[in-house]
C-alpha cells in the first residue's frame, strides 16, 4: 500500500489541481483545512485552492488583504 503524506492544518502545500475538463492538471498552492487526525485516518486532506486570478466571485471566496 502506498503511504500518503499528511500535513498539518493551515499548511500551504503545492498539489496538482485538474483543469475543468480533467484532461490535464497544473501544480498550484493550496491551504490545508482538515486536521492532521482527519488526514491520517481517512488518507485524504481537505484543501482550499490559493489563487490570484481575477474571476467572477464565488459564494465563499475570502480575500486575503494583510499580506
Amino acid at each position: 500500500m502506498k503511504r500518503m503524506l499528511t500535513f498539518e492544518t493551515f499548511s500551504v502545500v503545492v498539489v496538482p489541481f485538474p483543469f475543468t475538463n480533467q484532461a490535464a492538471s497544473k501544480k498550484r498552492p493550496a491551504l490545508v483545512l482538515s486536521s492532521t487526525a482527519f488526514n491520517t485516518s481517512v488518507q485524504h486532506s481537505v484543501l482550499a485552492m490559493i489563487t490570484s486570478t481575477q474571476n467572477t466571485k464565488w459564494l465563499l471566496d475570502v480575500a486575503i488583504t494583510d499580506m
